[in-house]
């Protein structure tokens, strides 16, 4: 249970001012079942409701880098205190740390201080956990002192030294701390190696407080196969914030002699782990392998060695084939992210993954995989590396420095920076010569539809995708593009579309465009007969909707709407959770976010996230969110502006830390999370591109931008210095010049971009 006092009215509390003071915190909390890094700013307002708030981030970076958006609001009483209390039978002894923290300072450097206060109740056997925490804590500060339940205090006190973390997050919700699998995490595609659950560490042997309840293990109908069950509980561990009863229940099986010989069942559940984790379509889903990977940590040791030896021969065998610098990082990019986090949990030595990965940096034609390992470990385990690898990460430094091609530069910045390993920007290569890039006419469906289309839906898993527009049906085509089915809207048409892949679900935006009623539809895909209606959504208080947005990693999806709030038109996003309600027409909002100064008109999930997301509106505004606060966790700025753009918002995109947004004002900005609150680190702008779209394929590193009259490629490769082509001339052989493309979509699989608009035909391009 998480206890926190709400108000600093006591007689002695003090609240400190009422407008903002930048300051550091340093604190971790670290049990089972609860993971926090604290750091890096916070707010204090005394004015109205006399309350001190105090503003949790992550751990590791420099104070003028502290990444907002992980920001969440706590209220605390001066001095703050947290309390973490289990109640578990048997004895209990108290232990009680305190750490100073520094208005305006770092931990350890002069200054005013206030403390917190951290109680913990463990009993005999959680006294290992219980020293393991007070370590930790002893390494962030000086000033840690214990005082047992008698009342004698033993001053416990050691040398401060900062612990430098890697992008790490923290549970960002004013609930219960989350578990640190659900913490947020953000990786998918690279580069630069992106942000995930942050330091990951070892199973404890001893029991930590549990903030919620733990998920319960599945059960299976009788006769199921052991394979499938087994495919089951590892596919769960995903959505869920407590993994362990899923572990115990296949550490179960994997002992249960009854299923046949040990080493052949645990044969198979390496082999249907492998087809979970290792999916290459994952980072295209805008999912991890993280959360398939700290499953393992709640192995017994000796399966968890068992499975190290078996994996790491493959995961290397795939990592170590010779590939050119500017290959297609989607070949190995999970394989890499699946080694960094085995490294996280410290299955996989740190010292000896380091020396594998320097080796292989050093290897001809493997280089770009052993880049993308760097980044990633890095990201997930670069205290470990700081900490334990000693020599092997001398090499490493050396072995960065040495990286100068320009496919790797983002990379190498990102490590160097990350690591603080001196001027990044020195330590890399260049921009060097931009890619040569150019799209290829595939195959065009002319007249696909009777009127302008509007919008695309990929649905990859089943080999097809749907367009929609002014007319009042939605067609469904092969990948190839052969039509497969026709969905009949009725009296509306559509504006937007979205696919969830979890769900095999079709979401649909409506208008009808004779009374102007509004209303969402969804189909199911995968039926018997291709997509069947799923039902319709109307409300009375929607004024528009402009936008909707699956959010893969949950059960639900955003709209950007207007809607009437105290009969007053209010923009607002809207979170639809579809496991709350019994039918599609009878769900109803389970969140809505205020914020915007006119109506979100485009919504994107941070990539590998299941609560972050970021929405754009009219004006030209960016927001990020998490879903579990109800109010922005920050905003994106550009360079001398109020907002992100000074336009209307028509694309966002989501890669890693890396957000890249489009505009009716001529711009495309890229973004860095990390550095959320400072300008983009780079733009691109053209006097004729007022964009309507992206599309990003991400194994490419190559955003598709359509504007107004023309169609242009963008190269993120490097995304401090981006690269804008020239607009797309496509000779096309029936001749016939292309219209505008109102929406784009990349199939990454299939190496297809489909476009679609004014015209109302298919274009699918190529990108050799």
């Amino acid at each position: 249970m998480l206890n926190l006092p709400t108000k600093c009215g006591s007689a002695t509390s003090t609240c400190i001012s009422s407008k903002d003071i930048p300051f550091d915190i340093a604190v971790l909390i670290l049990a089972e079942d609860v993971r926090w890094y604290g750091s890096l700013g916070y707010k204090y307002d005394c004015s109205a409701k006399a309350q001190t708030t105090f503003t949790v981030s992550t751990a590791g970076y420099p104070s003028d880098q502290a990444p907002s958006y992980l920001f969440t609001n706590w209220y605390f009483p001066s001095p703050p205190s947290i309390t973490v209390k289990q109640c578990p039978t048997g004895a209990k002894s108290a232990i009680t740390s305190q750490l100073d923290i520094y208005p305006g300072q770092r931990p350890g450097s002069s200054g005013g201080s206030m403390r917190i206060t951290v109680n913990v109740e463990i009993a005999p056997e959680e006294v290992p956990l219980a020293t393991e925490l007070l370590a930790v804590l002893r390494q962030l500060t000086d000033h840690v002192s214990v005082q047992q339940t008698d009342g004698s205090a033993a001053a416990s006190r050691g040398p401060s030294a900062a612990a430098s973390a890697p992008g790490g997050t923290a549970g960002t919700s004013p609930e219960p701390l989350p578990h640190a699998a659900s913490a947020p995490q953000l990786p998918t595609a690279p580069p630069p190696a992106p942000l995930s659950a942050g330091p990951l560490t070892p199973a404890s042997s001893a029991g930590g407080p549990v903030p919620t309840p733990a998920a319960a293990a599945i059960a299976f109908p009788p006769g199921t196969p052991y394979q499938q069950q087994m495919h089951q509980l590892i596919v769960q561990s995903e959505y869920t914030e407590h993994p362990e009863p899923l572990a115990r229940q296949l550490e179960s099986m994997l002992t249960d002699p009854a299923l046949g010989p040990p080493q052949v069942v645990f044969n198979e559940f390496v082999q249907v782990w492998s087809k979970v984790a290792l999916d290459p379509q994952l980072p295209a889903q805008e999912r991890s392998a993280v959360p398939f990977v700290l499953l393992l940590q709640h192995l017994s040791q000796k399966l968890r060695d068992q499975f190290r030896d078996k994996v790491m021969r493959e995961l290397l065998k795939h990592l170590a084939v010779v590939r050119p610098n500017n290959a297609n990082r989607s070949e190995y990019y999970i394989h890499a992210e699946v080694f960094a986090a085995l490294v996280s949990i410290e299955i996989v030595p740190v010292e000896g993954a380091v020396k594998t990965m320097v080796t292989l940096a050093r290897a001809e034609g493997k280089r770009g995989a052993a880049v993308t390992m760097l980044g990633k470990t890095v990201e997930l385990a670069g205290h470990l590396i700081a900490e334990k690898a000693g020599q092997a990460m001398l090499d490493m430094q050396e072995s960065v420095r040495t990286i100068t091609e320009p496919e790797f530069h983002y990379d190498v910045e990102y490590i160097n920076t990350t690591m603080g390993w001196g001027d990044a920007a020195a330590a890399g290569g260049g921009a060097g010569m931009a890619r040569q890039l150019h799209l290829v006419p595939a195959h065009s469906i002319a007249d696909a539809h009777t009127d302008t289309i509007f919008a695309l839906a990929l649905d990859p898993a089943h080999s097809q995708f749907v367009s929609g527009g002014k007319d009042t049906y939605l067609q469904v085509w092969s990948q190839a593009g052969q039509p497969l089915q026709k969905l009949d809207l009725g009296d509306v048409y559509t504006s937007s579309m979205d696919f969830h892949p979890r769900l095999n679900m079709l979401l649909c935006t409506c208008i009808n465009p004779g009374n102007q009623k509004l209303r969402l539809a969804a189909f199911m895909s995968g039926q018997q007969q291709g997509f069947g209606p799923k039902g319709t959504n109307s409300r009375e208080d929607m004024v528009a909707v402009a936008s909707v947005r699956a959010l893969p990693e949950t059960n639900g999806f955003l709209t950007g709407e207007t809607v009437v709030v105290d009969n007053q038109p209010k923009p607002v996003v809207r979170f639809w959770d579809l496991a709350s309600a019994p039918s599609f027409q009878a769900l109803q909002p389970t969140a809505t976010f205020f914020g915007h100064g006119q109506i979100p008109t485009f919504l994107r999930g941070v990539a590998g996230d299941a609560n972050m997301f970021i929405s754009g509106d009219k004006l030209g505004g960016m927001l990020l969110w998490d879903r579990r606060s109800a109010t922005q966790v920050g905003a994106f700025v550009g360079e001398g502006k109020a907002t992100a753009h000074s336009a209307m918002i028509t694309g966002i995109e989501s890669t890693g830390p890396l957000v890249v947004s489009g505009s009716t004002d001529r711009t495309v900005a890229i973004w860095d999370l990390r550095s959320l609150g400072h300008p983009p680190v780079g733009s691109v702008a053209a006097d004729n591109m007022t964009v309507l779209k992206l599309a990003l394929n991400q194994g490419k590193q190559v955003v598709a931008v359509s504007a107004v009259q023309s169609l242009f490629l963008l190269d993120i490769a490097n995304p401090a210095a981006p690269v804008l082509s020239q607009p797309v001339v496509a000779n096309w052989p029936d001749g016939r010049k292309r219209s505008t493309y109102h929406d784009i979509k990349w199939h990454e699989a299939a190496g297809l971009l489909y476009a679609a608009g004014k015209d109302k035909s298919v274009d699918m391009y190529t990108l050799p």
